[in-house]
């Protein structure tokens, strides 16, 4: 007579530490493999039979096993439990994706714009490409002894910096410093899960507030102002916020323009190749370029020179669409054009430009463009678009980058948006626009003529891990942000 499993585990204690490592192992590997797919309509019934099918092998399999190898019967029902969990997951995500829609809550504010004294930008300036192209460049710490920095803007009329760490905290550091001063704690307001935490900081060029983007509890984008003292940070007033259905492609970068609007990069909501299809819906905030008038007791305006301000069903923040994950937008000081840095998904990496003076509205394609390309998937029909599919009004990127082949360790496929180089340090970069690449860890330039386009492109540096974010000191001079804790200037060796 067979010995029943339960003394066989007491005969040997050290088995149930084998047993539960193995079960969770296997229960993970079916989350994974149910949750983890692609939410596309048409290949939903497919995964559900697939669910209903492996369920059912599952419990076969346990009364099976348990009459032949006990440890195949543990197996068996870790991989069922897998399956059930897993579906249950993709139940709930289904039921969101019903229920988001473009449900946001939608303020009434529009009015007068931010009182700003604006000048016109004046022509950047090209380099000379053949030294561009020659010139080494290297880094030169400046900010250190920080955790997971994402975001840096200095003081005007100081010799400090704001760092916003990922995590929570914002700290007042000067240069040479190590680590600086916690003068604010968020981190019980943000969830790290998925791509969350803190996002990015902008200090208003007409009011002086300290503006924070992050996202909440819920996982929604939020945007904060404060009061910025000799002591810290007061007067906290809430901004903006912008339901988020999942827990990836958020955006949340933020900056001033020329006019001194506060605009915002907002993602896609998440998931692969778009399942809200919120990229070309501008009935929700998804997807998007906003562009608002903050006010300090709290809210915003609409500027007046919006493009959507009287057209109802749309809202009337939005200044351009077509995006999947913006991460990274910035405004050039002396052009007045806004930079935006999108993440891809299968192909290509985009910079994406709005020209200084434009009326807004600029579509960026996505899901139906992916770079200079018709995107090869979307999330009604895994056969992809065709090029009949691309909107009338679609803007095609001022560059792009094409991802690596899968597989490849350090692969090409996460772009940082970064700022046009406006320091007096480096005059043969005057003009620059800079990025980087999160995963493949390198830093990139590109170079544009007059009317926008492409001159030259180059790899500026290597092996610079996990960038995140750009920013300029206060002469202008150009930092990189690395979420590995340092803070560094691009310099001449």
């Amino acid at each position: 007579m067979r010995t029943p499993l339960r003394r066989r585990l007491n005969a040997h204690p050290w088995m149930w530490a084998v047993v539960a490592v193995l079960g969770i192992a296997v229960m993970l590997v079916g989350v994974n493999w149910v949750d983890g797919r692609d939410i596309r309509t048409a290949d939903r019934e497919t995964w559900a039979r697939r669910i209903v099918i492996l369920g059912g092998i599952g419990l076969f399999g346990v009364e099976l096993a348990r009459r032949l190898k006990w440890w195949l019967g543990i197996v068996a029902a870790a991989l069922l439990a897998g399956f059930v969990f897993g579906g249950l997951n993709l139940v709930i995500d289904e039921v969101r994706l019903d229920r988001f829609g473009g449900g946001d809550r939608r303020p009434t504010a529009s009015g007068p714009p931010m009182d700003a004294d604006v000048a016109i930008p004046v022509a950047a300036g090209l380099a000379d490409e053949e030294a561009w192209e020659r010139l080494e460049l290297t880094l030169q710490p400046v900010l250190t002894g920080l955790t997971q920095p994402i975001a840096v803007e200095p003081i005007p009329g100081t010799d400090r910096f704001v760092v916003l760490q990922r995590e929570g905290e914002i700290r007042l550091i000067s240069e040479g410093e190590t680590g600086g001063t916690t003068i604010l704690d968020l981190g019980d307001e943000t969830t790290l899960d998925g791509e969350r935490g803190l996002f990015d900081i902008a200090i208003g060029p007409v009011d002086g507030r300290l503006y924070v983007s992050f996202s909440d509890l819920e996982g929604d984008n939020r945007v904060i102002s404060f009061e910025m003292t000799d002591d810290g940070l007061t007067d906290r007033q809430e901004i903006l916020e912008i339901t988020q259905p999942f827990r990836t492609h958020n955006g949340g970068g933020i900056d001033f323009d020329a006019q001194g609007y506060l605009v915002m990069g907002v993602g896609d909501g998440g998931r692969l190749h778009d399942p809200l299809l919120a990229g070309q819906d501008r009935t929700n905030r998804l997807g998007t370029i906003l562009r608002i008038a903050p006010l300090v007791t709290g809210g915003y305006e609409i500027p007046p020179d919006n493009p959507y301000l009287d057209d109802d069903g749309i809202w009337p923040e939005i200044y351009a669409y077509g995006l999947r994950n913006p991460w990274r937008v910035t405004t050039d000081p002396v052009t007045g054009d806004i930079w935006i840095g999108d993440v891809g998904q299968d192909s290509f990496e985009e910079i994406n430009r709005i020209p200084f003076g434009s009326n807004g509205g600029e579509n960026f394609g996505w899901n139906i463009r992916e770079g200079p390309e018709v995107h090869r998937g979307k999330a009604s029909d895994p056969t992809g678009y065709t090029d009949a599919d691309t909107p009338a009004d679609n803007v095609e990127p001022a560059f792009s980058y094409a991802h690596d082949p899968a597989g490849i360790e350090g692969a090409r496929n996460s772009v940082t948006g970064g700022h046009v180089y406006r320091g007096d340090a480096i005059p043969l970069l005057r003009g620059t626009y800079f990025y980087a690449d999160f995963t493949a860890s390198f830093i990139g330039a590109v170079l544009f003529d007059e009317s926008g386009e492409v001159v030259g492109s180059r790899t500026v540096l290597d092996e610079v891990p996990a960038i995140v974010s750009f920013g300029v000191d206060h002469d202008d001079e150009l930092l990189i942000v690395s979420l590995g804790g340092e803070i560094s200037r691009l310099v001449e060796p």
